[in-house]
């Protein structure tokens, strides 16, 4: 017969997760917490690289539609990077862009939000980071590439 791991009257309930950790400690995620030491528990999202079919070349990234659905209304953050993820940067604020893009609350339709950016490079990537705890679906997203031409090491010096 099984032994059953003692749980304390006070933590049970018909679904508990425990996990267990190589320092012999127990612990159980209380999916009623939406903070971590006061911080809200965010999201993060990391799209692949998007011109990873032309990768040698240069490309900018001109704008990211987004599709989704949200419970209430929420915040995103949308950022981009030209260089594979080692630097980010927000939306293109020059064109009346945000540091945030507003997701407004839908009723089970599918909606879109779009941000504007002028990041070039040759390893374009975007991030979705959740800033609020309201739950929201991302349904998929389309970007504007435009591709620049040059080869990685093309040289402009006359010859």
């Amino acid at each position: 017969m099984p032994v059953q791991p003692y749980v304390p009257s006070a933590y049970r309930a018909d679904r508990v997760l425990l996990i267990g950790d190589n320092q012999n400690f127990v612990q159980r995620v209380d999916e009623t917490i939406f903070t971590q030491d006061g911080e809200t528990i965010t999201a993060v999202w990391y799209s692949p690289t998007l011109n990873r079919q032309d990768r040698g070349f240069e490309f900018t990234l001109g704008y990211i539609q987004i599709f989704y659905s949200a419970a209430s209304e929420t915040t995103v953050t949308l950022t981009a990077s030209g260089d594979g993820g080692n630097t980010w940067v927000a939306e293109n604020v020059e064109s009346g862009g945000a540091a945030t893009t507003t997701l407004e609350a839908t009723t089970g339709q599918v909606r879109t939000a779009v941000a504007g950016f002028n990041v070039t490079g040759y390893d374009l990537r975007f991030k979705i980071a959740f800033t609020t705890n309201v739950a929201a679906k991302i349904f998929g997203y389309s970007v504007h590439l435009i591709r620049r031409g040059r080869l990685r090491g093309d040289s402009f010096a006359s010859s």
